[in-house]
């Protein structure tokens, strides 16, 4: 419905941004836990499994969140967007580990670091307003 004013989701928001905070940190984790196996502690490797199992849970909830925020809020695609392409990066990611493909696993590691900490940081900078005035709406210049 053109015209139709945007609802206000900020309480949606803040599901998505606790979401997407736990995966960044546990991205780190997962780099911590990497180290102590390269360095021998052979225990952390069934750790860094656990939390990846972890993280992919925390994506497949974030995803019906940032709908709930794009549908329902009237919001654009890319929370939607962010957390699934997340998710297709973790399950790659996972593919890599299991097969024990190490060139590719730890750059794509790094990789979804810095991906996940972006995400997180723009979820947290994501206005909470969505009730700005329509388009066309008279006195705005959109």
């Amino acid at each position: 419905m053109r015209g139709a004013p945007r609802r206000n989701v900020h309480w949606f928001l803040w599901p998505y941004r606790v979401l997407l905070t736990l995966v960044a940190l546990l991205c780190y984790l997962q780099a911590i836990l990497a180290g102590q196996f390269l360095s021998g502690t052979y225990g952390s490797l069934l750790a860094h499994q656990n939390t990846a199992a972890v993280i992919d849970m925390l994506l497949i909830l974030a995803i019906p969140t940032a709908l709930v925020i794009t549908l329902w809020g009237r919001r654009p695609w890319w929370p939607v967007l962010f957390a699934a392409g997340l998710l297709g990066l973790t399950s790659t990611q996972n593919w890599l580990g299991f097969g024990r493909i190490l060139t590719v696993h730890v750059p794509l590691g790094v990789a979804i670091v810095i991906a996940a900490t972006g995400v997180a940081a723009w979820a947290w900078r994501a206005s909470p307003r969505a009730d700005a005035a329509p388009v066309g709406t008279p006195g705005t210049d959109r």
